[in-house]
Parts: C-alpha cells; structure tokens; sequence
C-alpha cells in the first residue's frame, strides 16, 4: 500500500479543482454544538491585533487522508470528514457574513473558489460532497442561493445547526469582540486569511481506494474517534460492494438511520447497537463489541449481506417497542401490550430492550402465547416502576442479565422456553423492593408548579390507584390534573405541600374551582368528582375541618402502603 503524505493549507486543498467526496462507508455529520465551539475558539484564538493590523498563527486541524490518484479529479475521504464538512461550513457562513456587510465582491471569489468548481466541460460542482444528505447540504447551505429547506433527519438537523451556530458567532456583535476597536470589516477579512492560509492538515493520500475501507478501520482501531456501529458499517460496505444502478448496502443503512431518528425523540444508534448484539450474540463492553463482531466475522459465523438485513429488521422492531403506537394495538390484549410499552417508555427504562427484542420475536414466532407475553411485559412495567421509579434501586448488574435472558430465549425452543420465562420471573421477584423502601420512595415524590419533575409519575401512580379503586377500565395518562390539597401558598406547609399524600387526581374545571380554598369548602367541591380516589378522600376526610401536615405525611403513607401491597406487590 502506497502512502503519500505532507502538510496543506485549507485554502491550498480547496483551491485545486478536485471534488472530495465523503463515501458510503462513512458514519453520518455528528459533529454538535459543543464541537462545532470548540473548533471555533481554537481558529479565533489564533487571530491577534496590533495597533489595527491583523497577526495571524498555524493551527492544525489533524489528519485529512484522502483515497485516489493524486491527477484524479474526485478524491475519496477517508478520515477528516467531520473537520472538513464544518469547516465548508464556516466557510459558507463567512461568504454569508461577507454578503451581509456588502462586500460581495469577495464573498463571490471565496465561494468560486473554495466551494464550487468547474469540470472540464464547464459543469459546476460542489467541492465537498456528500453523499447521504446531498440534497439537503447542496441546497440549504453549500449553494450561493441557499433554499430553506426544512431538515429530515438528525444529520440534516446537525449540518443546519453548524451553519446557524457559525453565522451567528460571525456577526459584528459576537466576532473577536475582544478587538472593540477594529473595524468589522477587518475581523471578516482576518477570519478569512487565518481559514483558508493558516488551517493546516496532514494531507495523506492513499492511490490504491480498495485499501480505504482497510485504512478507515486501522486509524479507528483502539475505538478513540470511532464507536462499533462505524466500524460494523465500515465492514459490511467493504463486503457488500456498491451496485449499479443501486447502492443496496447503502439504501439499507440509510433506511435503517432514517428509521432510529424518526421518533419523539431520535433513538442513538451505537446505543441500539449495543442492545442488538448483548440480545443476540454475547454480552460484552462497549468498546469490546466490534472485536466480538470480528471474532464471528473472521470464521463465517456472521456474512455482511444476512447481517445487515438482520440489523435492518430489529431497528424497524426496536423502535416499535422504544415507541409504541396505539394505533398498532387493537383487541384488548394488544390494549394491554401497549400500556406496558408505553409506561416502559415513560419511565425512560432502556436497559430492559435487549430483552423485549427477544420476547417480540419469540411471540412473533408463536414460540410464546400472547398472553403471556402480556403477563411478562405488564411484570416488567410493574417491576421497573417500583424497583426504578419508585424506589431508585441501582440497576447494577440488570442489563447483563437482560442480554442473558434475551439469548436463553433466543436458543430456546417452543419446549423449554417456559423454563426461561419462570427463571426470568424469578430473578424479577428476588429483586422487588422491600415495602420501608418503597414508602421512602413515595415519600420523596414532589410536584408543586416550582418543581414538576415527578409530575408524570403521580399522574401515573394515581391512575393505577384510580384503576385499583374502581376496578374497570383504566383512566388514560395526561386527562387528570394534580390539585394541592392545601395550597401552594400556604407557608406553613411548604415542607410537605407537594408530597403525594397533599395531592388529588382532578379535573381541570375542579382543580380551578378549589383554587386556595380552605379545606371545609374544597370537600364539598370534591363531591363533584366521579374519580373513586377523591370520592375516598372526601369520606374519609368528611369530618375534618383542617388539613395539616401530620395528616399530609399519614396519607402518603397509606398510599404508599396500598400500591405496595395491591397494585405493585412483590408476588404475583
């Protein structure tokens, strides 16, 4: 393998009229605000002024290694993706910035000769191409008449927030505001000298690109830059070879991303990675995976093609299961499958996924009944609630034994798979809190309009309380507001006014009626409730005429006593 390597200038690199191309095997732009800052500190901290005069020092960015003939008019990158896509970015919001201030001229020469080129034939092209959000990139940020485009995806979200991020920091008020008495023109015309002549790369340039893929993982080996998704990605593109005129290998990935960053909230790929392989393969660290990933590779037991449609298939499941829609769920066992999804979702519980990828698809494979799959997802809703929410319990330890359920599933047949499932009940029941641990945890619950962090919670306790007390179908999350028995701004009771024990589940016109009411005349406003919950309160309570703390502390007990031992108890 031949290698060639020397140290370039940005503005020397760019000026030549070769496009450079960001390829398939590459991760996605991941670069975010606080890297995009970093960078742009260390290029202003290099520019000084003297008496008006800018002072300008080298500053090196790191290794750009670029795959093809050094005569080629398209160059491959390799590693360096990430700098030299910000750094276009820069480059463009400088043109923007120059645009602005009506220095159009020099706007119009950095971006002929820096952004775009022209082939032999007279053709325009874009000097930095890439190839995943080529659309998106070309016409919101690298044309010189941008287009507002809205982005689609989490890489097409970061590329936008660079640009804004950037031009935002070159504005008169925010360019080198240390330098008050140089002009802006100035500061413009010194960014762009420090950009293009004192950004330095250790150019490297490989001819033979059948080695990128190599080179790619090599300089990634020891996991410092790379995460084991990148590498995995790196490897099935080496072995699944673009195809003409589809990029299957490619359109599969790109399916695959756009299906993970499709939610509420996008789901991290290395993050479902990792849970992918503890529950199919073996249960290692972060940063062993790729070299069990290799270790399979190496002797056939995994092939690129078989791989990746595997991996295609389980992000399209894991993200139905992260979150679940109800339009999916139907008959009344579905109902109650997605009420467990949903609450696992709501409390924010990853570390059991590896193990409901198992128990879909052996419910898909009819290898569990349906009712036990509901049986065995409404047990980990009620475990994670009290041994997670409630109770705060350190999960130490639980994701390893997730991935080993998960894989005793996955191995089991039809005939065994009942032995798992009651191992697995077991293991659930031997770590249940004790009832002293769960009181404590229903007594540090608090939500008072300061401070609604637990909000969801109480909602979610009351609505299993309502659904205990009322014994028919269960009350839907978000339609009950949360009324303070005695007010927010009663001072006396601050200490416990936003414990559970002061709060009612109420609807909105009720809870407005109650506003601060005293206690006698909030009773009779409660009588108007259809909620089993207040209709216990206003009967057990009917005969005070205050309400204090100590009452406040022994109702949140009793609560917390009622859920334990009714609604979340440690035997089934």
């Amino acid at each position: 393998m031949e290698l060639h390597a020397n140290t370039r200038t940005l503005g020397a690199l760019l000026s030549e009229n070769k496009k450079y191309v960001v390829p398939r095997f590459q991760r996605e732009y991941s670069w975010t605000k606080d890297e995009v800052s970093v960078l742009w500190a260390d290029i202003c901290r290099q520019i000084k002024f003297t008496k008006g005069k800018p002072s300008l020092a080298e500053y090196f960015v790191g290794c750009l290694v670029l795959a093809g003939e050094d005569k080629s008019h398209a160059l491959k990158i390799v590693d360096g993706q990430q700098r030299l896509t910000t750094i276009t970015i820069l480059l463009r919001a400088l043109i923007k910035s120059l645009q602005t201030n009506g220095d159009s001229k020099s706007a119009k020469s950095l971006y002929e000769n820096y952004i775009e080129g022209n082939d032999d034939e007279g053709h325009e092209f874009f000097k930095l191409e890439n190839e995943t959000p080529q659309a998106f990139f070309q016409a919101s940020i690298q044309q010189l008449d941008q287009k507002q485009v809205a982005p689609a995806t989490e890489e097409e979200r970061l590329l936008r927030g660079a640009y804004d991020d950037l031009l935002s920091k070159m504005s008169e008020a925010n360019l080198l505001p240390e330098f008050s008495d140089v002009p802006y023109k100035s500061k413009l015309a010194a960014l762009r000298q420090q950009v293009l002549n004192n950004l330095k790369f250790i150019h490297i340039l490989v001819s033979d690109e059948d080695h990128a893929y190599t080179i790619f993982e090599t300089l990634n080996a020891r996991g410092m830059n790379l995460s084991a998704m990148d590498l995995v990605k790196n490897w099935i593109f080496k072995h699944l070879p673009k195809e003409y005129p589809i990029d299957n290998a490619k359109l599969a990935w790109k399916q695959m991303s756009d299906e993970l960053s499709s939610g509420p909230q996008a789901i991290d790929k290395d993050v479902f990675f990792r849970h992918y392989w503890l529950s199919r393969y073996s249960y290692v660290s972060e940063g062993r995976i790729y070299a069990a990933f290799r270790g399979l590779a190496d002797v056939g037991k995994i092939t690129a093609e078989s791989f990746q449609r595997q991996l295609l298939d389980d992000a399209a499941i894991y993200w139905k299961l992260a979150y679940p829609n109800p339009d999916d769920y139907k008959s009344i066992i579905d109902k109650q499958i997605y009420d467990s999804l949903a609450s696992l979702s709501l409390f924010r519980v990853s570390q059991v996924r590896p193990l409901l990828l198992a128990l879909y698809h052996a419910k898909s494979q009819k290898r569990i009944q349906i009712k036990r799959y509901a049986r065995l997802l409404k047990l980990l809703e009620d475990f994670h609630f009290a041994f997670t929410v409630i109770s705060a319990a350190r999960s130490s330890g639980l994701d390893g034994k997730y991935a080993k359920f998960a894989r005793d599933i996955r191995n089991s047949t039809s005939a065994t798979i009942l032995e798992v499932l009651s191992a697995l009940e077991e293991e659930l029941q031997a770590k249940w809190p004790t009832l002293e641990v769960f009181r404590d945890g229903v007594a540090r619950l608090w939500f008072t309009n300061d401070n609604a962090k637990d909000k969801k919670t109480i909602q979610y306790l009351f609505a299993k309380y309502e659904k205990h007390l009322r014994k028919t179908k269960e009350l839907a999350l978000g339609e009950i507001s949360l009324e303070h028995i005695a007010p927010q701004s009663l001072k006396p009771l601050k200490e416990e006014f936003g414990r559970v024990g002061n709060l009612l589940p109420l609807c909105v016109e009720l809870n407005g009626k109650a506003g601060s009411k005293s206690f006698i005349e909030k009773l009779a406003i409660y009588k108007d409730s259809d909620l089993k919950t207040v209709a216990e309160f206003a009967k057990l309570y009917r005969k005070q005429t205050k309400w204090d703390a100590s009452l406040i502390s022994r109702r949140t007990s009793a609560i917390a006593e009622v859920c334990y031992e009714k609604i979340w108890p440690p035997k089934k």
